[in-house]
This record gives C-alpha cells, sequence and structure tokens, in this order.
C-alpha cells in the first residue's frame, strides 16, 4: 500500500522523504506557480522511486497538450509522474484569474464542470485506443501508451464521475466519507484521501472541538490509526492520500516515521 501526503511543495519535499512517503500531491491553485515548471527546475531533488502528482482542472490544459507534457517527463524521469484531474473547488483570491476562453471555467457550477471532466475521461480514453490501434513495430515506442499516457487517478465525491471513472478504468481517489458508503470498489485502483487527527489517548481525543473535524477526517490515537490502515490493506486498497491542517502535520509525519513499517 501507498502513502502520498497531500498538499505538498518543494520546500518541505526533504521533510516528506525523511518520513517515508511514497509520493505527494502538488494542489492545483489559480494564483500558484505551474508545478509541471517547477518539477523540471527542481528535478535536482527527485527521487527516482518517489511519485509526484499534479492536480489540475481539465479545462485549463487539452489532453493532447497533457499528452505532450507527459511525454517530455517520461523520456527524462521515467514513471515519477502522476496527474489527479479534479472538477475543482473554487477558492474566493482564484477569483481573478478566471481568464479561460471556452463554456467551461472557474466560473461555471459544480455540475458543468464535473460534465466537463467526464467528457475529458472519454477524450483521454479515446487517445489510448488509437494508440492501442497503431500496430506498426517501427512506431511501437513513440505510440506506447506508458510514454504518451500520463498515469492518471480522477478525484471524485459524486455518482457521474464514479461511474465515468469506472467505465473507463481509471484510478481513482475517494474521500474517506464516500469509502464508508455503498460504492462498488471491487477491482477499482484507488486511493482514500483521508485525514488523521492524531492523539496519545481517547481522552484528548474527546478534549477536541467537533466543528473542527470533517467528515473524511478520523479522530486516532496511533494504535487506532494503524488497525484502520491495516484494514485498508487487508482490503486491497491500492494507498492513502494523508492530509491534515498546518497544526498537526508534525503528528502525522511523526507518525508515520514511527509506525509506517508496522502496517
Amino acid at each position: 500500500m501507498k502513502f502520498y501526503f497531500f498538499g505538498g511543495d518543494f520546500n518541505s519535499l526533504n521533510k516528506i522523504y525523511e518520513n517515508k512517503f511514497d509520493g505527494t500531491l502538488f494542489l492545483y491553485n489559480s494564483a500558484s506557480s505551474e508545478f509541471f515548471t517547477d518539477l523540471a527546475y527542481h528535478s535536482n531533488l527527485l527521487k527516482k522511486d518517489f511519485k509526484y502528482m499534479v492536480a489540475i482542472r481539465p479545462y485549463v490544459i487539452s489532453p493532447q497538450y497533457l499528452s505532450m507534457i507527459h511525454r517530455s517527463f517520461y523520456s527524462k524521469m521515467g514513471d515519477m509522474l502522476q496527474i489527479n484531474l479534479i472538477s475543482g473547488w473554487i477558492k474566493p483570491e482564484e477569483k481573478p484569474f478566471n481568464s479561460f476562453v471556452g463554456e467551461v471555467n472557474d466560473e461555471s457550477n459544480s455540475i458543468e464542470r464535473s460534465e466537463y471532466l467526464i467528457k475529458y475521461l472519454k477524450a483521454i480514453n479515446n487517445l489510448k485506443n488509437n494508440l492501442n490501434n497503431i500496430k506498426s513495430e517501427k512506431f511501437s515506442d513513440i505510440y506506447s501508451i506508458e510514454k504518451n499516457i500520463p498515469d492518471i487517478y480522477v478525484s471524485t465525491t459524486n455518482n457521474f464521475v464514479f461511474d465515468a471513472a469506472s467505465q473507463y478504468n481509471n484510478k481513482m481517489i475517494i474521500p474517506y466519507s464516500l469509502y464508508k458508503k455503498d460504492f462498488d470498489l471491487s477491482n477499482k485502483d484507488f486511493l482514500i484521501s483521508i485525514g488523521p487527527i492524531i492523539r496519545n489517548n481517547k481522552k484528548d481525543l474527546e478534549n477536541l472541538d467537533p466543528a473542527n473535524v470533517r467528515n473524511d477526517m478520523l479522530l486516532c490515537t496511533p494504535e487506532s490509526l494503524i488497525n484502520t490502515l491495516k484494514d485498508f490493506k487487508n482490503k486491497n486498497v491500492g494507498g492513502v492520500l494523508l492530509f491534515a491542517w498546518e497544526e498537526e502535520r508534525d503528528r502525522l509525519f511523526d507518525f508515520m516515521k514511527n509506525y509506517k513499517d508496522l502496517i
């Protein structure tokens, strides 16, 4: 089972490495720098046995151009790059950056953005099919799936995107709150996004303000978190995407450093 850190940046990469994570997710923000360029610039910091997942909203980049970016990375860095497709939650500070040309953009509602994501998955799948139909051995490397199609995880919180991702056998990122519901996750390759709030004993957990606990968070002791993660592993969950508020991150890092090998 793989362990990803949610919300990594280049200032914290060494700490993420040191605390035994297998990958990190760079979050999308219209006001941030562009992580494909940053990854290339910081290539001296990258590790071959680590995954660098970049979140993007599909309407900001075409499947064709995403394939071109992946092709460049693959030629230099192998399969270290992964993509997280999100329909997106638009932060208020991002509103001034809404400069996309087209029917779907940051001002679109959640249904419109989800529908666009579904169409995007179809386009990626069609690109895969077209590459599969090329039989020439002479061009087998040029048209290989691995070289041309990025390793994609689709974030989903609704049935429509879940069904589309399932139809095309895409990998998925599922919030812990959805994992606990009646979704058919058999034969699916997915990560569970979960935010552990870790305390050394149950009494400390009882003193936490419930208003600060979302339904994809887990109140836990180190021992109970180990059991939860072991349960995921026993059910063939591919991995977890662990997130924490800034004030909780040191506890998460300490847990990974001290307990990952027990899972």
